[in-house]
């Protein structure tokens, strides 16, 4: 019984492990192309960069923090 449940426990976290990759991996791309809109957004307006440079930034906050948690998993 508790090696079925160890067996279990290890590939949760395993699979939770290939979750986090995979959100950071997507996030890191999201990151790349709202980084290339902001460097690129000479004829965006005002407000619409503003917005744009604070996505940027949430983002890049988010991949961080996905990128710590996958580093505690691992």
């Amino acid at each position: 019984m508790h090696q079925i449940a160890r067996q279990a426990q290890q590939t949760s976290a395993v699979t939770l492990h290939h979750e986090i990759d995979t959100l950071t991996s997507s996030m890191t791309e999201m990151s790349q192309r709202i980084s290339a809109l902001v460097e690129g957004g000479k004829d965006l307006t005002g407000d619409v960069y503003v917005e744009l440079v604070a996505v940027e930034r949430t983002v890049g906050t988010l991949v961080r923090r996905l990128e710590r948690l996958g580093s505690r998993l691992a």
